[in-house]
């Protein structure tokens, strides 16, 4: 089943972030620009994590109309619908801080030990 709610992508899946282009799923998504979010976010490397927390998330807003699309982007993000504790990460609805609505967000489901916090909240301008 396609959501019914936006995605709001902070990391790899932003456009300039690299995984648009490996996965081909650009021209599939409705863009609907740039949004903020509550939380923290981490550098785990080549991607990053978010987790719920006080600081602001740099993000952009997207629809997935098609499911073989969601389903892609669940995979890349390595959500396990029904086993969360197998999950890299976890597929919730967040209240944007702007624009002030609901989004889905792919939240960090691992450990953070050695993860630095992202200055700024932009997985980009890192």
């Amino acid at each position: 089943m396609t959501p019914a709610l936006p995605l709001a992508f902070y990391g790899t899946l932003r456009p300039g972030g690299g995984a648009l282009g490996i996965l081909g799923i650009a021209p599939q998504l409705q863009w609907h620009g740039r949004c903020f979010l509550r939380g923290d976010l981490y550098d785990l490397g080549e991607y990053p994590g978010l987790v719920l927390g006080e600081g602001i998330v740099i993000c952009d807003l997207a629809a997935a109309p098609d499911p073989a699309t969601m389903r892609m982007i669940d995979i890349w993000e390595d959500w396990i619908p029904g086993n969360p504790p197998e999950s890299l990460y976890r597929r919730e609805t967040v209240r944007l801080l702007f624009p002030d609505r609901d989004a889905i967000v792919y939240i960090w489901n691992g450990s953070l030990d050695g993860a630095k916090l992202v200055p700024g909240g932009d997985w980009l301008a890192r």
